[in-house]
């Protein structure tokens, strides 16, 4: 488990993110939601040591100040917003350097058993057929699964995934998501960022809401994806329907614009 507790983080005179708590365990999946600016990227950042904060985080039962970069690395992997490398990797390689944090000598000979397993990776997402392409050539949704790839050779306890379907169509949306409900179930937790409500609300167990005005709401998701709760954060009208034996989050948009705009 991670435990955050009173995590605050300032640049320069400008607080970011006040007095945060939340827990994230292995096995389930927290989607983050805010509004542009709020913090959601800044948080993911300290957690990792990439920014300073105050407060304390335990990972497993271990203080975060304890965790040296390569020691962090082996529990916990990230998924960047934008990933694209100076050099012409194949994505072979690109999954491949997942494994160095396993190892202590940054000269490690990689070998057929590593091969093995990023293969087996590749076909369990379904891109085998891309082990040997150029990964700066293909696209941004197979691009997401490459780095999805990595991030399982790399750690298998959590990943931290920033806005990882931005930009994406509504195929590749859905099947990063999918993805990400399918490792849940092999004990891996997800702290997933994210601009649409709508996949908090189908794929995550629990919910983080962080505000512009410091305000930080944390619980089970239909607890916190709330009517009152989405119109106070995006401050437009919100209704939510039954749609095909789910709940869906919708802005109502005769209210937002207009009824005679939309006639």
């Amino acid at each position: 488990m991670i435990e955050v507790k009173n995590l605050s983080v300032r640049y320069g005179k400008n607080e970011i993110l006040k007095n945060v708590n939340f827990s994230l365990k292995k096995g389930e999946i927290i989607c983050i939601l805010g509004e542009n600016g709020s913090g959601k990227s800044t948080l993911l950042k300290s957690l990792l040591k990439l920014i300073d904060s105050v407060g304390e985080v335990l990972i497993e039962g271990e203080n975060l100040k304890n965790f040296d970069n390569k020691k962090l690395s082996r529990y916990i992997s990230y998924i960047p917003q934008i990933h694209f490398p100076s050099f012409d990797y194949t994505v072979s390689d690109v999954v491949l350097m997942g494994n160095f944090s396993k190892n202590n000598n940054f000269f490690y000979k990689i070998t057929q058993k590593d091969y093995k397993k990023v293969n087996e990776i590749l076909n369990m997402l379904g891109i085998s057929y891309l082990k040997d392409k150029n990964y700066r050539l293909i696209s941004g949704g197979e691009r997401q699964l490459v780095l999805i790839a990595r991030a399982i050779l790399q750690a298998n306890k959590y990943i931290f995934m920033d806005e990882p379907v931005a930009n994406l169509d509504y195929g590749n949306q859905l099947k990063i998501m999918n993805i990400c409900l399918q490792l849940k179930k092999n004990n891996i937790g997800f702290l997933i960022t994210t601009h649409n409500p709508n996949h908090a609300l189908i794929y995550a167990d629990r919910v983080l809401i962080v505000k512009k005005n410091k305000e930080i709401l944390f619980g089970e998701k239909n607890e916190i994806l709330t009517k009152e709760n989405m119109e106070n954060l995006y401050n437009i009208p919100i209704e939510i329907i039954d749609f095909l034996e789910n709940k869906i989050l919708t802005p109502n948009y005769r209210k937002a614009i207009g009824k005679n705009v939309l006639e």
